[in-house]
């Protein structure tokens, strides 16, 4: 999602139309993958749902290690598990 602050990939626990339409993360394929804490306006829990004009998501935020090519570094997103049919639709 490029208007977003956040980045969003889909989890492979996602059945939604919006997400299979899409590669999919494996958390359990990864060594440096863990959950963690979302915070929003002073209020941390472990899962999050955020509305667009045009859809939602919903899911949990993760940590892990993210490579391109031989360019690693760490990042914090947000591991989709529920998607709307058209979440970012213009």
């Amino acid at each position: 999602d490029t208007g977003s602050g956040n980045l969003i990939v889909p989890g492979s626990g996602c059945s939604s139309h919006a997400c299979q339409k899409h590669a999919r993360f494996r958390k359990a394929a990864s060594s440096t993958a863990r959950q963690i804490a979302c915070g929003f306006q002073g209020i941390w829990k472990f899962g999050i749902r955020i509305n667009f004009g045009t859809g939602h998501i919903s899911g949990h935020c993760l940590s892990d290690k993210i490579c391109i090519g031989g360019l690693c570094t760490g990042a914090h997103f947000i591991e989709a598990t529920e998607e709307s049919n058209k979440p970012f639709s213009s």
